[in-house]
């Protein structure tokens, strides 16, 4: 079971970098795990000023719904 979320963690990552149009190192996916809830904060990484930069947040009930959330966003 845990190997199936990692992948599909993984899985729904690599969709939000592509949508992105961002390389893995360039992109940071911050998850905060609260009693009730998983917070996902999203980071961008200035290849040039190696600085990084808030992009978005999401709540869901774990990782994959707060991950799912986040490539709707990045999507609409």
């Amino acid at each position: 079971m845990i190997s199936n979320v990692t992948t599909r963690v993984e899985e729904i990552q690599n969709k939000i970098s592509n949508c992105l149009g961002l390389k893995e190192n360039q992109i940071v996916f911050d998850f905060n795990k609260m009693p009730n809830y998983v917070d996902l904060d999203l980071f961008t990484i200035n290849a040039i000023h190696k600085q990084q930069f808030f992009f978005h947040s999401t709540e869901g009930r774990d990782e994959i719904e707060a991950l799912e959330l986040m490539l709707k966003y990045v999507k609409n």
